[in-house]
This record gives C-alpha cells, structure tokens and sequence, in this order.
C-alpha cells in the first residue's frame, strides 16, 4: 500500500493502480478499503472515468469509510 501511495504522490498512476490492484487482489489486507479508494482516485486523474465510475460506485454501495467521499464524487462526474 505504502508503494502505491507513493507512486500516487509522484503522479506515477500506472504503476500507483497496479500496485492497488495487488493490495485488492490479495483479499487478506488491513489496507483493502484504501486501496480501493485510491485506485479510484487513480482512474479520475487518468481520465478512465467508466474505471472511475465503477469503482465509485462499489465504494458508495459498501461500508467502506470512503462511502460518502465516492457519492458526493459521483454527483459531480455522472
């Protein structure tokens, strides 16, 4: 997690999203709800805002901490 943040600090998205996605993937982690915020955060600053779309989404239909941050984001892209 503390890679990707990094990489996501830096700009460096790409890389940033994969290591995410390792974090998600892993389903065994204390991180996964920060990781799924900042994958989608990932996908709004590279413009893939279906990517963005979907994983808000998921976010606002969980219990994740982040719920209310991926709805009010929500109401302004869609």
């Amino acid at each position: 997690m503390l890679y990707g943040s990094s990489n996501f600090e830096d700009k460096n998205y790409p890389v940033a999203e994969q290591s995410f996605k390792t974090v998600i993937n892993n389903n065994d982690n204390l991180y996964i709800e920060e990781a799924q915020w900042f994958l989608a955060l990932c996908y709004l600053q590279t413009n893939e805002q279906s990517k963005a779309i979907k994983q808000l989404t998921f976010i606002r239909d969980s219990e994740s901490i982040y719920r209310n941050d991926a709805r009010k984001i929500l109401k302004k892209i869609k």
